[in-house]
């Protein structure tokens, strides 16, 4: 993190404009802590928070997150699992066995 000049009352920010101080490492944990895949009500339990909103809303920055990874992870709902229908290609199969 690049540190820049400081706000008008002296305070440290980062590119963002947000204060560096030592809350700010609050913040840092709890994203950290959902960018490393951790079940929201543990990070919850290590922040020692009462409420899933506080630990979710408030101390995890989504810019920081890899939200296209996790949408890259979903399965594929297209229905082309098997390749396309043409001569001697395989087809998608349904439930019941049947194309």
């Amino acid at each position: 993190m690049v540190c820049g000049p400081g706000n008008a009352d002296g305070y440290k920010t980062d590119p963002r404009g947000r204060v560096i101080d030592i809350h700010a490492l609050r913040h840092t944990f709890g994203t950290h802590l959902s960018a490393a895949g951790v079940h929201p009500r543990t990070a919850m339990a290590a922040m020692r928070h009462s409420r899933m909103e506080l630990t979710m809303t408030y101390y995890t920055d989504p810019v920081l997150l890899d939200v296209a990874g996790a949408v890259e992870t979903l399965p594929d709902f297209s229905g082309k699992t098997a390749g396309t229908v043409g001569r001697g290609q395989k087809t998608a199969v349904g439930a019941a066995g049947r194309a």
